[in-house]
């Protein structure tokens, strides 16, 4: 193996300790100060539905009270959509059959999600729950899913430019 090569294991793996310390220290917040993080999006949301005409204001109402949910579940989704694709790619680059890859990549991220709503049990305001355990383990399967269709993608140029 080359040094370049090990180089890049390493950096691959790194990154996703990374990841999860990001994810640990963002659980770890107390409810406000999550609810804070969450508000800034949600202002931004609440500014385009105000000024979209089209929409009535049961509508904007019904959108507003909905969109606090639905931003932080899609940030839970998109947090575990990029650890279960570098958890992938970290093992993609080890020995392991290329089809426990994609096993592996699923069971650790989805490991890790329980462990991270367990950790929140701990947090003053926070809770665990199995419905985040589910949707981070959807943004991870997303993110593995994604990252494969790109390999593939990528294997299949390059071999198509080898023939030239």
């Amino acid at each position: 193996m080359s040094r370049r090569r090990s180089v890049c294991r390493k950096m691959t793996w790194l990154l996703v300790v990374g990841i999860m310390i990001m994810i640990y220290s963002l659980s770890h917040q107390p409810a406000t100060q999550s609810r804070q993080l969450s508000n800034h999006f949600i202002e931004a949301f609440k500014q385009v539905i105000q000024v979209t005409p089209v929409l009535s204001t049961s509508t904007k109402v019904t959108l507003l009270s909905a969109a606090s949910f639905y931003i932080r579940k899609l940030a839970h989704m998109w947090i575990y959509a990029l650890l279960g694709s570098i958890i992938l790619v970290a093992l993609w680059q080890t020995s392991i059959r290329k089809g426990k890859c994609f096993i592996l990549a699923l069971g650790l991220s989805t490991l890790y999600a329980l462990i991270d709503e367990w950790h929140q049990f701990y947090v003053a305001g926070r809770s665990a729950e199995l419905r985040d355990v589910l949707i981070d383990s959807m943004g991870a399967l997303a993110g593995i899913l994604v990252t494969l269709f790109i390999i593939f993608c990528t294997k299949k140029i390059f071999k198509r430019l080898k023939k030239l």
